[in-house]
């Protein structure tokens, strides 16, 4: 297994629906996922920002198993790592791969000189809540009226 960056204009239809299914794990609908067309533009931007942190995670084949998208913010005044989206294809979810994910992150933030990593989690997403605490995250708090939970990582 290999990690190999994305091509928003490339890889449009299987970034769709990677980040489309995200939102029905997470909260079980896909309201909010937004207009394809911003996503796509967003990726690319990112992607150009931090073309090491918007990759797939591919087998020998180039088979898509899952996709990671993470940054680097300022947030609070200090600079610390952002965690987008972790995502596996359903048939690979389950069987380590995430934590494949989960430390390729790390090795970005490391990379990028940052100690600390966020991300918002759906409280009724208890799957990836449990994953995220097995990694070592602890809930900073809730935003945007207890939709979703803020975790934080230390790298």
């Amino acid at each position: 297994m290999n990690f190999r960056s994305m091509n928003p204009r490339f890889d449009r239809d299987q970034l769709i629906a990677n980040r489309r299914d995200s939102f029905l794990i997470s909260f079980g609908h896909d309201k909010g996922f937004g207009e394809e067309d911003d996503y796509i533009f967003w990726l690319e931007e990112q992607v150009e920002k931090f073309p090491n942190g918007f990759v797939f995670l591919v087998n020998e084949k180039n088979h898509i198993l899952g996709q990671i998208e993470v940054s680097i913010r300022s947030y609070e005044n200090r600079k610390i790592g952002y965690v987008h989206l972790y995502y596996l294809v359903k048939e690979y979810r389950g069987r380590g791969f995430g934590k494949r994910l989960h430390d390729y992150s790390l090795q970005f933030f490391k990379e990028n000189q940052v100690s600390n990593y966020h991300l918002r989690v759906s409280p009724t997403n208890v799957r990836a809540l449990f994953f995220y605490e097995k990694m070592g995250l602890v809930k900073v708090g809730e935003e945007l009226d207890g939709k979703v939970i803020r975790m934080e990582g230390k790298c």
